[in-house]
């Protein structure tokens, strides 16, 4: 069976271990990038399709994948989502928002 997917570090060797032939190849962080934006759409939609929340598990992972083939460090990720945790809150409190009227705006 033919995958041309990104799968994690370990997968190949689980594959030999249970007796069947793999084949697999590293690529560069750039085409790599690619695989994993496939691959965070692949676990996005496993997730909303089971809810089950191993799956966000393996969302988190292609995200650090991605932050790691981007070159930035997850110090430098984890200052982002403080910064933007500050300045726009997090989705602690279960806000939807409904709509927005501009007084200024003219129909």
């Amino acid at each position: 069976m033919r995958y041309n997917k990104a799968v994690r570090d370990n997968i190949p060797e689980i594959i030999h271990e249970s007796r069947k032939e793999v084949k697999y190849r590293t690529c560069s962080n750039q085409e790599f990038e690619e695989y994993l934006n496939r691959k965070l759409i692949e676990e996005l939609g496993e997730y909303l399709e089971s809810n089950d929340t191993m799956e966000l598990v393996d969302l988190i992972e292609v995200i650090y994948g991605l932050i790691r083939v981007k070159g930035i460090s997850e110090s430098q990720f984890n200052l982002d989502r403080e910064q933007k945790l500050k300045d726009k809150g997090g989705f602690l409190e279960n806000k939807v928002l409904l709509e927005v009227n501009d007084p200024n705006e003219e129909s």
